[in-house]
């Protein structure tokens, strides 16, 4: 591909009339929680009740398209197309199928834009207003047959990714399959992902180096998918040193911290040079 996957994205949605907003930092906009994630605005306001995968989210499919590749997409949580279209250019031979319950005010036009945008990049995409789990079975049954990849990625519950998870059990192929979650660490689903770890008999890898904490679930942990588990999962022992270090700034905000630091280099920064 003659394109980064993130640039290419970009690219397709602004020839809809959105501008896109993804991967800013927190400290950069008042400590707003969802500023790392994808933001479409059309004339200056946003149209993404669902929020898009941050950037880093988009090259953690990359590194999972070059060691697994996936023909059969399903997703769970269209909203306006962004993960599924990223799904699609970072697996080109895959056909995706993407479903939306479509309760946010502007989802729904959310697969007519992602239908748009596939049709006119002559990618493999297919979004459809539909909900999980009631219309999981008959959706996979009209268009995939059965599932290499699945990511859930629809209302963030305890109880609904559970619900999700088991309606799309008996489709993904349990020798080869993949199950990839979103939201995981950022919206507390550990407990249900564990669960689902426990029935699946599976192998779960929670990844805190993606923006929202996501988890893999595969039947085994092959070398290749491996050595990805163990770059965006990192190890216990690092991530304590960082939790460290922030429960050492107390209450203190991430502006504040960032003033701070500011401060500490215009200082160094304006001393007299020594003669």
């Amino acid at each position: 591909m003659s394109m980064m996957i993130f640039e290419k994205l970009v690219e397709l949605y602004e020839q809809e009339g959105l501008d896109v907003a993804a991967g800013l930092n927190p400290t950069l906009a008042n400590d707003f929680f969802a500023a790392p994630y994808t933001w479409l605005i059309r004339d200056g306001v946003s149209v993404t009740d669902a929020l898009g995968i941050s950037p880093t989210e988009i090259y953690l499919l990359e590194s999972l398209a070059r060691v697994k590749v996936a023909q059969k997409v399903f997703i769970v949580g269209n909203g306006f197309g962004w993960s599924s279209i990223a799904m699609a250019l970072a697996n080109p031979d895959s056909r995706v199928v993407a479903i939306d319950s479509c309760h946010d005010e502007n989802t729904l036009e959310g697969i007519d834009v992602t239908n748009r945008i596939a049709r006119k990049a002559g990618i493999n995409v297919t979004a459809l207003k539909a909900t999980s789990p009631k219309d999981v079975t008959n959706v996979i049954g009209e268009t995939l047959g059965s599932v290499d990849l699945a990511f859930i990625d629809g209302f963030h519950g305890q109880k609904q990714i559970l619900k999700d998870y088991r309606a799309l059990a008996p489709f993904v192929d349990r020798r080869n399959g993949l199950f990839l979650f979103h939201d995981v660490l950022s919206l507390n689903l550990s407990q249900s992902f564990q669960q689902i770890v426990g029935e699946s008999g599976w192998q779960g890898k929670i990844l805190p180096s993606t923006t929202s904490g996501m988890a893999l679930l595969v039947p085994e942990l092959t070398p290749n998918l491996s050595s990805v588990a163990r770059a965006w999962g990192g190890k216990s022992s690092a991530w304590s040193v960082i939790r460290a270090a922030a429960a050492a700034q107390g209450q203190k905000t991430g502006v504040d911290q960032r003033k701070e630091v500011i401060s500490y280099v215009r200082n160094i920064d304006e001393r007299p040079e020594k003669q």
